[in-house]
């Protein structure tokens, strides 16, 4: 992984990210399933949908700890995570979470959820996660968010529940990794 810049590695962000997104368009063009851009860009939370991100935020960020406490380190190590929290400020990785997010989201969540259901719609979340192929603690984990996240998108009808959700986790994943609570230092 240190043979990558940090230029390179945004670019190839941005360009998954775009291509996820234009995935979530064609595919609702494909599904017949006009996501109603009042749904995009309305954030009108309610009090239960801000209960829903807490809850479930602080169930992702559970998952990740008792994976963090359970699984050898060596395991969940991952050089594309790692090379993110070493060489990119957290407001850095604030701008490319939140952006990961919503790509994400309105591919997996809003587009192919309604469509396959939540344990599909985690499940095709997991594959696209190919790179964590031989790493099966990871893809494990990997589900049961996906999961978590479906069940949010379910409860709430709102995009912006699991974007939130999906967000915090991996700030709050970095924050911690950035403060010393847990390092992959041997395995870099």
């Amino acid at each position: 992984m240190s043979g990558i810049s940090k230029r390179l590695l945004v670019i190839n962000l941005i360009a998954s990210q775009l291509l996820l997104i234009l995935l979530a368009i064609v595919f609702q063009f494909a599904f017949k399933r006009q996501l109603l851009l009042k749904e995009i860009f309305s954030l009108d939370f309610t009090i239960f949908s801000f209960f829903i991100v807490i809850i479930s935020s602080a169930l992702l960020l559970l998952i990740q700890l008792i994976f963090l406490k359970f699984v050898s380190k060596e395991r969940l190590f991952d050089p594309v995570n790692m090379y993110l929290l070493q060489n990119f400020s957290l407001k850095e990785l604030l701008i490319i979470f939140f952006t990961g997010a919503i790509s994400e989201e309105l591919l997996f969540r809003a587009t192919i959820q309604p469509k396959v259901g939540i344990a599909i719609g985690s499940l095709i979340f997991t594959i696209v996660h190919f790179r964590y192929l031989n790493k099966i603690f990871i893809l494990i984990e990997v589900f049961i968010i996906g999961v978590i996240l479906g069940i949010s998108y379910h409860l709430t009808s709102s995009i912006w529940v699991p974007v939130f959700c999906h967000f915090f986790v991996n700030l709050l994943t970095a924050f911690l990794y950035k403060s010393g609570y847990f390092s992959f230092e041997k395995y870099t």
